[in-house]
């Protein structure tokens, strides 16, 4: 049997956090979560086999959080997919994989599936 993938959800909603994982770890996922990309760089200092980071595209004073995260992703672990989560997919930055908002329990399973395939 394959070792389950790690996947790394962050994004600032408490609620929205908690469901991913619920949804992610029911589907048989490891699942960790964070509030910031902050935590993300943490989180890959201790949990380095994480196969997929999710993050959420939001402008918050004008800056993109998730935007950054994904340019510290590929320059710093080119190694680890990245799926973004948006109601704004025209502001993703270009080769990143998109679901946009809102979106279905089976939408969000088939596009990690997708990515970790």
């Amino acid at each position: 049997m394959a070792k389950p993938k790690m996947v790394l959800v962050t994004d600032p909603d408490l609620n929205t956090r908690k469901h991913l994982v619920e949804i992610l770890t029911e589907a048989g996922y490891k699942v960790g979560a964070t509030d910031s990309p902050v935590a993300v760089k943490e989180a890959l200092m201790v949990v380095p086999e994480v196969s997929l980071v999710i993050t959420v595209l939001h402008f918050c004073g004008g800056v993109c959080p998730g935007i950054l995260l994904v340019e510290w992703l590929r320059a710093a672990h080119p190694e680890i997919k990245i799926l973004i989560t948006t109601i704004m997919p025209d502001f993703a930055p270009k080769g990143v994989p998109v679901l946009r908002s809102p979106y279905t329990d089976e939408a969000l399973l088939e596009a990690v599936q997708k990515e970790l395939a």
